[in-house]
């Protein structure tokens, strides 16, 4: 009893710590004039004089169905400081939700490795339009989405339910369900659950008709909303022309291919590290030599083409990948191959076949919150900022991983793991 107490204390300052740490990098940003948030911040003080029922009816008729998430924007516009506050609250819940949503009984090395994962994004993702639009559309939406499917996702492993953590699962959701790309995360999230319940044979799916009529609810605002119609007619004869004349599979194409081409072409300290802890789970993990080095296959494809895309500019891979010619058949099988060799890696970690649905879903399911941004025309101006989803989705799943790498918490395991891999090298 007194251990767990000490556990418990343990677990609460450090999430203290890593809310701290948020709080430190939040305040000591400087420069907040720039982007969206000035114009948010003239629209509604000049033009709406601070009128909410206006300007929300405004934005409603004609640019989006955003009008919880706005609401909330124009707020902090105007409070720097109780923005930083919740901004710091919000990424600290990114940092350690996953350990939570997963199970992981080292609570610790969760936060370690979520904490710092989350923190190797990069700046420009989370001020791409305006430091407080960007993380209120993006990083505020992704910690509501983690609250809310915390009690579905409890329920699913135990058969219980935290009556408190439901509702404020269910306030959480409104905010999450309120962005376009998150709305269809959280349908796909809850269906997956659905499934995975009722596999299980037991629970009652009643409990989360609420989250669901909110999703739902949200898609018919999303497809409706006469100012989301308005703004996409404007941004496709501004940005892409040619747009409206596009298939559904060429749409998804456009998708599929900036999406895989950024994340893999464009060098970043996120997707290093997250290939390298593949890697590593591969060393320290009992199974045999061939799926050791299958695991670390990944990471060195990666820094190879992103260094040589780097130096060169993007113009040798360009050449070889035909990048500007119409067919990039080449180019699709390409970036496919590299995901098929993540998949690939993430199966070797793996002991059950459950276990590499569950993370492969994790991962695609982050793949694709990028990828449906091919179905609108602002694909290529939209900016990095709509790949936070994926990369929060890749964290999830590295805790996932690291979930299931048993020998992780197991020192002398570990040690036994490091030799065996000396002897076996030492003898090829």
């Amino acid at each position: 009893m007194f251990k767990n107490k000490k556990n418990e204390l343990f677990i609460i300052f450090s999430i203290l710590f890593i809310l701290l740490l948020m709080l430190l990098f939040n305040f000591n940003i400087k420069k907040m004039d720039f982007g969206d948030d000035n114009f948010f911040l003239k629209q509604f003080t000049y033009d709406f004089h601070g009128n909410y029922v206006d300007f929300l009816k405004f934005r409603y008729d004609h640019w989006t169905s955003r009008l919880i998430i706005e609401a909330f924007l124009v707020q902090c516009v105007q409070k720097v400081t109780l923005w930083r506050i919740i901004n710091a609250i919000a990424m600290t819940i990114i940092a350690v939700m996953p350990a939570y949503l997963l199970h992981l009984k080292n609570k610790m090395m969760g936060f370690a490795l979520g904490t710092i994962l989350s923190l190797s994004i990069s700046i420009s993702t989370l001020n791409n339009a305006g430091w407080i639009a960007t993380t209120t559309n993006y990083v505020w939406v992704m910690a509501a989405a983690l609250i809310s499917v915390f009690p579905i996702i409890n329920y699913m492993e135990s058969d219980k339910i935290s009556w408190m953590n439901y509702f404020i699962s269910i306030v959480a959701i409104f905010y999450a369900a309120n962005q376009e790309q998150m709305v269809i995360i959280l349908f796909s999230i809850l269906v997956f659950m659905g499934i995975m319940i009722k596999l299980k044979d037991k629970g009652n799916l009643i409990l989360f008709l609420p989250h669901f009529i909110i999703i739902m609810t949200n898609l018919f605002v999303v497809i409706t909303c006469k100012g989301n119609h308005l703004r996409n007619l404007q941004e496709t004869k501004q940005w892409f022309p040619e747009f409206r004349n596009y298939s559904i599979f060429t749409k998804f194409e456009l998708g599929y291919i900036s999406t895989l081409r950024y994340l893999i072409l464009n060098w970043s300290l996120f997707m290093s590290l997250f290939l390298l802890l593949i890697f590593m789970l591969g060393l320290i993990k009992n199974m045999p030599m061939t799926k050791k080095m299958i695991s670390g296959i990944p990471f060195v494809i990666y820094e190879v083409v992103s260094l040589g895309h780097r130096m060169t500019s993007g113009k040798a891979l360009a050449y070889y990948f035909n990048l500007q010619a119409t067919n990039q058949i080449r180019l699709i099988f390409c970036l496919t191959f590299f995901v098929a060799m993540v998949a690939l890696s993430i199966w070797c970690l793996c002991d059950s076949n459950k276990e590499f649905f569950i993370a492969l879903f994790i991962l695609f399911l982050g793949i694709i919150s990028r990828v449906m941004i091919g179905f609108t025309p602002t694909v290529f101006v939209s900016g990095i900022r709509t790949f936070y989803f994926t990369y929060v989705m890749f964290i999830v799943c590295a805790i996932y991983l690291l979930k299931n790498t048993k020998y992780l918490s197991n020192k002398s395991l570990y040690r036994k793991e490091i030799y065996r891999i000396k002897y076996s090298l030492q003898d090829e």
